[in-house]
């Protein structure tokens, strides 16, 4: 067991320095994506390269074999570098892939080059029934990384002899792995923050898609949180890294001392520190008690997971906190482009608004609280 636990060590320290050696790649392009609304081909390449894609993958297809619950500290570095570039990582993993048929998931993670990008929003999806799979068509929207997939996964409304289906009130909705060679990627990513993401909506039609490349919704819904909320994690670090910096240097306007002898400053400082270890501690808890779940083979209860749901909501919304401390103290500096603070000040904000992290989940977590229904696919 403590050589198990000596590899494991060994190896996460690796994916670690492999982040440390795509840093300057991803701070040297960091400018070109924010213009361009999409990860730059260099560092795109510098993922691959490290195989940074495949943390995920087992052992036997050339991955490090880790679960979704062990990867944070290696997302959570790469955010520090650069919030969009912590996120072309998290959602770069194929975590999707692995609920389509084992066989099918060998064939497709055997691919080295292989990434997949994804929109879980049926809204302007429909999947049509046919023998033998679903015919998909509409538009996916937010699907981040598609500049640089090679497969897209798209969730759609089940629609079988020319009608909606519907189980009770709730209307089916099936998601399908899908080739990037049949859909078009649509010039829409245009937000404030996140902008390095290339989360553009992406259009197919009439693509044929086998059972076995398709899973119900609810299964791709449920650990996404456990890699987007340490992206959060990592610009909040990376906010109160940029105010340590400038509070050495700056001399606020009306002041004669420097920015960190300012009692409101120091405060603030201790504040943002403050909520993001308070943030870190309850994400990093949840993950370990979803892994030794995992490792039991036992499926957690509604409970235990609007627990886990709770860890990575308060990540992101602690980490927004954080960082607004940050830009406060900052002064006016903080909104100046080009400044480390204004960009996370926007991309955590931006971050936070994704459906499995944004404060709409508190809902959820409420009504089980109280005994009640989730009334929700997301918890």
């Amino acid at each position: 067991m403590a050589a198990e636990a000596a590899q494991y060590e060994s190896v996460f320290h690796d994916y670690l320095q492999r982040v440390a050696s795509v840093a300057p790649i991803a701070t040297a392009h960091a400018d070109w994506s924010e213009r361009n609304s999409r990860p730059a081909p260099e560092y795109v390449d510098a993922l691959r390269d490290a195989g940074l894609f495949r943390m995920l993958t087992p052992v036997s297809l050339g991955g490090a074999g880790f679960s979704p619950w062990e990867i944070g500290p290696v997302i959570e570095a790469m955010a520090r570098v650069d919030g969009s570039a912590g996120w072309t990582l998290a959602l770069g993993q194929g975590i999707l892939g692995q609920l389509v048929k084992p066989a099918l998931y060998e064939t497709l993670f055997s691919d080295p080059q292989l990434t997949m990008a994804g929109s879980l929003n049926p809204v302007r999806v429909r999947a049509h029934r046919e023998d033998g799979g679903y015919r998909f068509s509409g538009t996916g929207s937010y699907v981040s990384g598609c500049t640089h997939a090679s497969w897209m996964v798209a969730a759609g409304l089940v629609v079988e002899n020319g009608a909606p289906k519907f189980v009770g009130d709730a209307p089916v909705i099936r998601v399908g792995v899908l080739p990037m060679s049949e859909c078009q990627i649509q010039e829409t990513w245009n937000m404030t923050g996140m902008r390095g993401t290339g989360s553009h909506d992406v259009t197919f039609e009439d693509v044929f898609v086998p059972d076995d490349l398709t899973f119900d919704q609810a299964d791709a819904l449920a650990n996404l949180g456990g890699l987007l909320a340490p992206v959060s994690l990592g610009i909040a670090r990376h906010a109160i890294d940029a105010f340590i910096e400038l509070a050495t240097v700056k001399v606020p306007t009306g002041s004669r001392s420097l920015l960190r002898d300012r009692v409101s400053a120091q405060t603030q400082l201790g504040q943002a520190e403050g909520t993001l270890q308070a943030a870190r501690s309850l994400f990093y808890e949840t993950c370990a008690e979803a892994e030794a779940r995992r490792l039991e083979e036992r499926t957690p209860t509604d409970p235990e997971r609007v627990r886990l749901r709770l860890g990575s909501v308060m990540a992101a919304q602690l980490s927004a906190q954080a960082v607004d401390l940050i830009y406060d103290a900052a002064g006016l500096t903080a909104g100046s482009v080009g400044c480390a603070i204004e960009r996370c000040w926007r991309d955590v904000h931006v971050a936070r608004q994704h459906i499995t992290l944004a404060t709409t989940r508190f809902e959820v977590v409420g009504r089980i609280c109280l005994g009640m229904p989730a009334n929700s696919p997301i918890i």
